[in-house]
């Protein structure tokens, strides 16, 4: 799954402890190695923004949708989260983004994890590399504008999380919802 959605992140984990991850998971306890490393740690920030309960319009309408046109009624709530990876940032730079580009304050809650436990469906779209990711690209604007030095690279996603268990075929039908296919 990580070798898939992310990956710059595997490639790192891969030029960090070799290659013998992708076969046995225990194989990423090497990291801990790092996890003081500045250089490393840089390298591997990464933020996940979600708005306002009050607030979090698009969240709602992914809910009405999923009730209203793929007849999913079990659903009460739907949450979704924007992820920004960022890579070649400076820790200063990293933290003052979060504030001013990737999250509005005053309507986010910004953390750098997410509290999963007792949710059983959880999925993430992200756009693949060579497709076009507009907050992505608005973020690294923002970051130039800052910061005309930096060489940051960032990458978004979203991740969507349902309250409800959904069978296999209700996911199947909100993913085919969500994920633009023809891209």
């Amino acid at each position: 799954w990580l070798m898939s959605c992310n990956p710059e992140l595997s490639a790192l984990i891969t030029e960090l402890i070799g290659d013998g991850w992708k076969k046995d998971a225990s194989e990423l306890e090497k990291l801990l190695e790092y996890k003081n490393s500045p250089t490393v740690l840089a390298r591997l920030l990464s933020i996940k923004s979600e708005k306002k309960k009050e607030l979090a319009h698009e969240a709602k309408a992914l809910r009405s949708d999923a009730k209203r046109l793929l007849g999913i009624t079990s659903l009460t709530d739907v949450r979704m989260i924007n992820r920004y990876d960022a890579e070649n940032i400076t820790p200063e730079l990293f933290d003052y983004a979060v504030k001013t580009v990737f999250s509005e304050p005053q309507l986010d809650i910004v953390t750098d994890s997410i509290e999963t436990e007792g949710k059983v469906n959880i999925f993430a779209v992200e756009y693949l590399p060579g497709q076009y990711d507009q907050r992505a690209d608005s973020a690294m604007q923002c970051l130039s504008l800052i910061d005309p030095k930096t060489e940051a690279i960032i990458r978004s996603g979203k991740l969507i999380i349902f309250d409800a268990k959904l069978s296999e075929k209700d996911m199947a039908k909100i993913k085919k919802h969500c994920i633009n296919e023809v891209e």
